[in-house]
């Protein structure tokens, strides 16, 4: 994959009132420690945020181990930053008259809302998206 991380920070520099969200945090396959570089990025760029989706494919980035616990070094950014991210589970609906076998990735996601405490809970599943988009 082409580097394309100084485009993001240009345009986060850029454009410093715009809300920019990272779609499927937790998904991506572009190396070890994504979750080293969302800390480094959210840090720098406080109109980034992440919108997360979990998934089983990205082995190497995954929030949820394994063993069905929450990844150490996700958690510290999700502590430290508690006020950045939103879900988003990427599910798809369809009309009952399709007969298409497909994934449910809510689960997932309510897996992963389920390892969090309470207060993390709520601003990723709903307050966050609240004070974002002013929706009061």
């Amino acid at each position: 994959m082409k580097e394309n991380i100084t485009l993001l920070e240009r345009l986060l520099d850029h454009s410093k009132s715009a809300k920019i969200f990272w779609a499927h945090t937790g998904w991506v396959v572009m190396g070890n420690k994504i979750s080293t570089l969302c800390d480094k990025l959210l840090g720098d760029h406080s109109n980034l945020y992440h919108s997360i989706k979990i998934t089983e494919t990205a082995i190497q980035n995954r929030m949820i181990e394994a063993d069905g616990t929450l990844s150490t070094e996700w958690l510290a950014v999700f502590k430290k930053y508690p006020s950045r991210f939103i879900l988003g589970s990427d599910q798809f609906y369809q009309a009952p008259e399709f007969s298409l076998s497909l994934p449910d990735r809510a689960q997932k996601t309510f897996f992963l809302l389920d390892l969090l405490s309470t207060k993390i809970k709520n601003k990723f599943s709903y307050l966050n998206v609240i004070e974002i988009y002013k929706i009061h």
